[in-house]
């Protein structure tokens, strides 16, 4: 199955029916920890909904520092959905 990291220690993950956004945490002994935050049918709707639910998160106090907050979201997002190919010498 897909796993998708995202931005603020979040991650899409995926199963044989679904994707579900997760948020890392760490437990009482220290280690990392996944809480899930919402689930979707299709890729489409988990990226939709990430992007949401990070800009329902903003502290912004006026318009223009929200609509500022959203390009950073979708631009964030964005480049860590892009894929990237490494070519290393060998």
């Amino acid at each position: 199955m897909a796993t998708l990291p995202l931005i603020d220690g979040h991650r899409l993950k995926s199963d044989s029916k679904q994707w579900v956004l997760q948020k890392s945490g760490i437990d009482k002994a220290g280690e990392e920890t996944w809480s899930n935050i919402g689930y979707y049918s299709t890729l489409k709707a988990a990226v939709n909904s990430s992007y949401a639910y990070f800009v329902k998160k903003s502290d912004a106090d006026s318009i223009d520092a929200f609509v500022a907050d959203g390009r950073d979201i979708l631009s964030r997002l964005s480049e860590a959905l892009s894929p990237s190919i490494i070519v290393t010498e060998q």
